[in-house]
């Protein structure tokens, strides 16, 4: 009976993602018509590439995955609407088994589900739709190899992990952060090769096939993230605690999440170095470095103060969540500049850190995000704007 409230949220989130495309279909993206594109080929028998004037010419900037996934899936609204009912379900059975809580559960599988997040994610045609539920596989048996030691989790763990490479070349952060887990718990070397051995094959093995259509994937040159990258990223991360509202609404809004705010530290004292360094931020207004400074000392201040509390679970949260933001700049410093960490980049991100989140034992610190959320769904689903052609504009055009 304790998985009957998941497979309702399930069917929620599914159903509120169906509300979005029901009429046009999913919305596309210039990387969602190259994937378009790559499937089309795929169901012709031409391969991967996308066919123009000049004939089909192999294409390996995009991961495969998600372009094999629509060839196979001709149907976009009904994978759309599939890919984030597992989503919501394998979200909430990983808080259910943190938390042991179904309250708890319930509470922040909500919170996912009414986020901006969720909702441009499973609205539109992108990777990130398949590649979250194949995140929240991977830690699921990640934490049961740690635990338990059977090498079937093992092996299905780096199955997930090797075709998530497949899907966002971003998940090699993945093959990193568990690498440094598997050493700190001081797992068989064996364990260790066989974990390399089959995460990382695909990806090796895609590689070589592009080498060889004269395609390698992606191309590397240095260059530093610029300011506009580290605006992008505040204003993602504020968006997910305040996203835009009306002024009118802001009053409303805002006053009850500092209350809840306040609240949460008298439950856990800690949680007031996280909103000391938020208000600080708020109250200085410098230059964006400074601002992303601030956070981001306060945050790693408040995660070192808790990690020797958490369990198995926390720590691999924690990793996690450092672990995408570094191999993000990374990205951004070596391959591809042109891509700012906007909702959708930060998407696995933000799933990682809602978990992260209900480990912490304030009962309060969620509710301001589902407060939040539940006024932006309701005004997202009940005022959209309509543009030119009469097409329902999401919030995010």
């Amino acid at each position: 009976m304790r998985y009957v409230p998941l497979i309702f949220l399930s069917v929620l989130g599914g159903f509120l993602i169906f509300l979005q495309i029901q009429k046009f279909g999913p919305f596309v993206s210039p990387d969602g018509v190259k994937y378009l594109l790559i499937a089309e080929s795929l169901r012709k028998g031409l391969g991967f590439c996308i066919k123009d004037a000049d004939g089909c010419n192999f294409e390996s900037h995009w991961a495969p995955g998600f372009s094999v996934l629509l060839s196979l899936f001709p149907n976009h609204t009904l994978l759309n609407v599939l890919l984030a009912s597992l989503s919501v379900f394998l979200f909430g059975l990983l808080l259910l088994n943190i938390t042991r809580s179904i309250l708890i559960t319930t509470i922040y599988t909500l919170t996912f589900i009414l986020s901006p997040t969720f909702l441009k994610n499973f609205s539109f045609l992108f990777s990130e739709t398949l590649y979250i539920p194949m995140l929240l596989l991977a830690l699921i048996f990640l934490k049961e190899y740690l635990e338990k030691r059977d090498p079937k989790n093992l092996l299905v763990l780096s199955i997930f992990v090797g075709l998530g490479n497949l899907v966002r070349y971003a998940n090699i952060f993945s093959v990193a952060v568990i690498l440094i887990l598997l050493i700190i718990y001081r797992v068989k070397f064996r364990d260790i090769l066989i974990f390399l051995f089959f995460s990382l094959l695909p990806f090796l093995a895609w590689q070589v096939f592009s080498s060889l259509q004269g395609e390698p994937i992606r191309e590397f040159a240095l260059h530093f993230p610029s300011d506009f990258h580290y605006q992008f990223l505040w204003e993602t991360l504020n968006g997910y605690v305040f996203p835009p509202y009306s002024d009118e609404l802001k009053v409303v809004i805002v006053v009850p999440i500092l209350v809840f705010l306040v609240l949460s530290t008298f439950r856990e004292k800690r949680t007031a170095i996280l909103i000391l360094g938020f208000v600080l931020v708020k109250l200085i207004k410098t230059h964006i470095h400074y601002e992303i400074l601030i956070l981001f000392s306060f945050s790693a201040l408040f995660l070192l103060l808790i990690y020797r509390d958490l369990e198995v679970w926390g720590r691999i949260l924690i990793w996690f969540l450092l672990g995408y933001l570094v191999f993000l700049f990374l990205s951004i410093s070596f391959m591809d500049f042109h891509t700012l960490p906007d909702i959708r980049i930060m998407s696995p991100f933000f799933v990682i850190f809602l978990l992260l989140l209900s480990l912490v034992r304030s009962k309060f610190l969620p509710l301001p995000f589902l407060f939040s959320y539940s006024v932006f769904a309701i005004n997202f689903i009940n005022e959209k704007r309509l543009n030119g052609d009469g097409l329902k504009a999401p919030y995010w055009a």
